[in-house]
């Protein structure tokens, strides 16, 4: 029994070794064609290719988190009256440390397929006044075109919470107006300020909650109606109305000064008797 288990452990270890080394052969299998597929189009580019001058413009380097480097080499040439950007990466150290930003070298490309291009760092053509490297252009239109993108979104974000308050306000209102417990309130001071949008006004007022002589001071703007302000007295009693369960929050009870409350005239009690004149 024993000898059946060991058996079927080392058949296990042998079919899992097998597979593992399969797969290693196969990635090196796939490195190894890679080279060799880039050696042949870069033997036929250097063979049919046409022949002009190119400037190196930048040279990116990355480093994966393995600690493995990858080395590149960004270039422009000129066909037929355009100019082309290529960019390649190089296996050789070296040829990346020889690249040098401005220096004009040869490259040769593909006539039927201009894109298909090389660089010969080798092969060196001299110095092009004036070419630099332009990375810290592109850093400055870079972060410019984030900081408008945040600029929109910010706009965006804050005309929709204007939106949505303004909704939140206009429902809230409709309830008390409706639903509302109706009562009398008296202004007691008014007020009126500046802001970006204009002139607002605003007035405060005191009103009774539940008829037991609970005294609700509450706050309500009126925006740039100043028409409400100026025909608003204070001391002057009002019709309001107001959410029973939340009295004491502003926003929660509207003041209707289009709507005042008379006053009751004060009766005299009547004199029969002549009144005497000394």
């Amino acid at each position: 029994m024993v000898i059946c288990c060991n058996a079927a452990l080392f058949g296990c270890l042998y079919m899992v070794g097998v597979i593992v080394i399969s797969i290693i052969v196969f990635c090196f299998a796939l490195i190894f064609w890679a080279v060799k597929a880039r050696q042949k189009r870069r033997i036929k580019i250097d063979r049919y290719g046409i022949a002009t001058v190119g400037t190196v413009v930048r040279k990116p380097r990355s480093t994966s988190q393995y600690g493995t480097s990858s080395y590149g080499i960004i270039f422009e040439f000129e066909h037929d009256c355009q100019v082309f950007v290529k960019k390649i990466w190089v296996l050789d150290k070296r040829e990346y440390d020889n690249a040098i930003i401005g220096m004009t070298y040869e490259v040769k490309y593909l006539p039927n397929r201009p894109k298909t291009a090389i660089i010969f760092i080798d092969r060196p053509m001299g110095k092009i006044v004036g070419v630099q490297d332009n990375t810290q252009q592109r850093k400055t239109f870079i972060n410019r075109k984030r900081n408008r993108i945040l600029f929109v979104i910010g706009m965006v974000v804050a005309f929709a919470a204007v939106f949505w308050l303004g909704r939140i306000e206009r429902e809230t209102r409709s309830n008390i107006e409706s639903y509302g417990r109706e009562t009398v309130g008296t202004i007691i001071s008014k007020g009126r300020g500046s802001s970006s949008g204009g002139r607002t006004y605003s007035v405060r007022f005191e009103f009774e909650h539940s008829g037991e002589g609970e005294k609700v001071i509450a706050h309500m703007c009126l925006h740039g109606n100043r028409r409400l302000y100026e025909k608003a007295i204070v001391g002057e009693k009002y019709k309001v109305k107001y959410l029973p369960n939340v009295p004491h929050r502003n926003g929660r009870s509207i003041i209707f000064i289009d709507k005042p409350v008379p006053r009751t005239p004060h009766l005299l009690p009547y004199n029969h008797e002549p009144t005497t004149i000394p």
